[in-house]
């Protein structure tokens, strides 16, 4: 006789698929048929293993007496039982508790987990658990922080709580789950592969031994996460004119993702843009917009609507990046204060009533407004845009220290204390964000675009100085300070080597961009995916910025620091070099991340990229350990719209760079009134 389970659940959910892939005959039934029905209709000596799933989450599944009894009589047959998400066969009252940054891991080589290696990580993201508290059972996975991105790496980095175990009761046999396992696809638990081979061995372990060999028989034969969330694992081969469609096609999606993920609290851009839809999954498998403006994510999704918006020929796209810009402008969040020493710089956050002064002033966030003011003003026309971005870029000019480098963030207050000059005169060589390009290769590379623009020689002279001393410290081969991985620092590096190797002569400039390049190329695998190396925090999971990997050699790209620059920036050093080998480069780079779009019902995130991506079992993936922009985080401004953009100057064959030896007299007058003001 086959065997027969009965499978107490609300909805269709992962056991269904198993038992259905296995062949598995099973009855569907209320959870209230436990304690309701008379013995004589309906017994549950008819089942070889009963599912009991949760049946009322986040509240936990309670049993009343008589259902209680018939689970002991079931298992005083020596039958099978799992359950999750319940009182542990009691009718005390228990509380459940929420996960925070830690995740399930492997602690016990058993049959449950023979397709799983100890320390194999199972991440549930925000839900809520109850610890298994048997006496006597067997502990399969427990939870605690731990490092890793498939293995736990290490020691916990807190107590294990014990969530998942097996234990004899009765004579017969309980697997249970203090997580809800029986929903893993539609609360988006990751990896996907280890989810499914621990359902599939709990539904094999349920089945009577004596019946199970032929069902293992059939597991060989099931391929492991079918369910792939982007599509197809290929490296797409198109045509170009199929590329310039697949593009366009990406580009229409993502501005479709801007508008109805949540991102945009008025989809026309007049009340600008958030910063991002946060990486935390809660228990439902839904994520949360952080309604928070930032100046550079603002800046960067305008730029990149309005450049959209012009190469798909769509003048609303257009008119909505300018009303974002136009929202930017007209709040408080740059220093127009003349008295100030932090005029012209942009405040991290939007400055309210009672503060005097811009703060928290990264000269990277900085960078990207004039970035995009003085495109927009070079498409458009607009002086006011050219006057607010050259304000930016002065400030940042004049507080520039020794050798053309500076500190990462600057402090308001202090700043109009001390004045400008004070940080002129200091070597910030050593200093937190000197010599990154994570923090400061794109003020380098904007004061290249401002000596293109206006034909300054000061903002050269300044870049060139500042890029040969990073060079010089940066590509030290005793340098490791990356911030959050080695290829993620040198695709932030690209913007300004390309544009030091196309208005400077310097054979140094050359050198360091071949050097990063063929890095970076070294890294770009067959699906044309750049693969995350050297992680300098891997063991700071859940209590700092980290990278979305662990190991070298893992399968994870990272869309929010290096994809995403990597293209903007591999199409630069294109523009900037002619070098056809960093176009295909671009390309390779630009037709996986096309491919990886977020395709999905939810409106959060369809359209959209995340952070991390496994792309050898094609997902959304990987260690989720920052502690503000894991591995599902989706940046409106560092991600998404860097990529758009990106994909709208290949398409526009339009870049950063301005032609050599020809400024623009109006934007080199205006410099000079604005000096004049000081």
């Amino acid at each position: 006789m086959p065997p027969k389970f009965a499978l107490f659940r609300k909805e269709h959910n992962d056991f269904d698929l198993i038992l259905e892939e296995l062949g598995i005959d099973y009855d569907l039934l209320p959870h209230e048929t436990l304690a309701d029905w008379p013995f004589e209709e309906w017994e549950l000596s008819d089942y070889d293993a009963l599912i009991i799933c949760s049946e009322h989450f986040p509240q936990p599944t309670r049993f009343r007496k008589r259902a209680l009894e018939r689970i002991a009589s079931f298992l005083k047959q020596g039958k099978s039982l799992y359950l999750e998400y319940a009182s542990p066969l009691t009718q005390e009252e228990v509380c459940p508790k929420s996960i925070d940054f830690q995740r399930l891991f492997v602690v016990k080589d058993h049959y449950l987990t023979r397709d799983l290696e100890l320390g194999a990580i199972l991440d549930a993201h925000r839900t809520f658990y109850f610890p298994a508290a048997f006496p006597d059972q067997e502990e399969i996975l427990s939870l605690a922080r731990i490092c890793g991105t498939f293995q736990k790496m290490g020691d916990a980095l807190d107590e294990l709580v014990p969530v998942f175990s097996v234990v004899f009761r009765y004579g017969g046999r309980i697997i249970y789950s203090g997580v809800e396992m029986s929903c893993f696809t539609t609360k988006l638990y990751r990896p996907t592969a280890h989810w499914e081979r621990l359902l599939r061995r709990i539904v094999l372990f349920l089945i009577p031994e004596e019946l199970r060999a032929d069902y293992e028989e059939r597991t060989s034969s099931i391929s492991v996460c079918k369910r792939e969330a982007c599509g197809e694992k290929i490296s797409p081969k198109w045509s170009e004119g199929e590329r310039r469609e697949k593009y366009r096609i990406a580009l229409e999606r993502n501005l479709r993702w801007y508008r109805s993920s949540g991102v945009m609290p008025d989809p026309t851009g007049t009340k600008g843009v958030y910063e991002q839809v946060h990486s935390d999954i809660d228990c439902f498998g839904r994520q949360r917009v952080v309604e928070w403006y930032r100046p550079d994510c603002n800046a960067q999704s305008a730029l990149a609507f309005y450049l959209v918006g012009r190469a798909l020929n769509r003048g609303e796209d257009q008119q909505t990046g300018l009303n974002i810009i136009e929202f930017l402008l007209a709040h408080r969040f740059q220093d127009l204060d003349l008295d100030h020493e932090t005029y012209g710089f942009w405040s991290w956050w939007e400055m309210k009533r009672m503060q005097k002064y811009a703060e928290a002033i990264y000269g990277d966030d900085n960078s990207w407004p004039a970035f995009a003011l003085l495109k927009l003003y070079q498409m458009t026309g607009r002086k006011e845009y050219l006057e607010r971005g050259l304000l930016t870029t002065e400030a940042l000019l004049v507080t520039q220290g020794i050798g053309g480098l500076r500190h990462a963030r600057l402090n308001g207050v202090e700043v109009n204390q001390r004045g400008k000059a004070w940080y002129t005169q200091q070597n910030w060589e050593d200093a937190w964000g000197g010599s990154s390009p994570h923090y400061g290769a794109n003020v380098l590379a904007v004061f290249f675009y401002v000596y293109g623009l206006t034909g300054d020689k000061r903002y050269l002279s300044v870049a060139e100085e500042g890029l040969s001393n990073m060079i010089r410290r940066y590509l030290d081969k005793s340098y490791t300070e990356w911030v959050t991985s080695h290829t993620a620092e040198h695709a932030r590096f690209l913007l300004a080597l390309a544009s030091g190797c196309h208005y400077s002569e310097r054979t140094e400039f050359r050198n360091a961009l071949k050097e990063v390049c063929d890095f970076l190329m070294a890294h770009q695998v067959a699906c044309g995916a750049i693969q995350e190396w050297d992680n300098p925090n891997r063991n700071t999971y859940g209590t700092a910025e980290t990278g979305v990997f662990c190991e070298n050699g893992e399968p994870i790209s990272d869309q929010l620091y290096c994809t995403s620059f990597a293209a903007l920036g591999l199409w630069t050093v294109y523009k900037s070099t002619s070098d056809k080998t960093y176009l295909d480069a671009f390309r390779r780079l630009t037709d996986y991340l096309v491919h990886i779009q977020v395709r999905s019902g939810y409106p959060r995130t369809d359209g959209g990229w995340m952070r991390g991506f496994d792309f050898e079992h094609w997902e959304y993936y990987g260690a989720s350990g920052d502690i503000g922009w894991g591995a599902y985080a989706m940046e409106t401004g560092w991600t998404n719209a860097i990529i758009d953009t990106a994909l709208a100057f290949y398409l526009l064959d339009d870049s950063f760079l301005c032609l050599k030896g020809q400024p623009d007299i109006i934007a080199g007058d205006l410099l000079q009134r604005i000096r004049a003001k000081r």
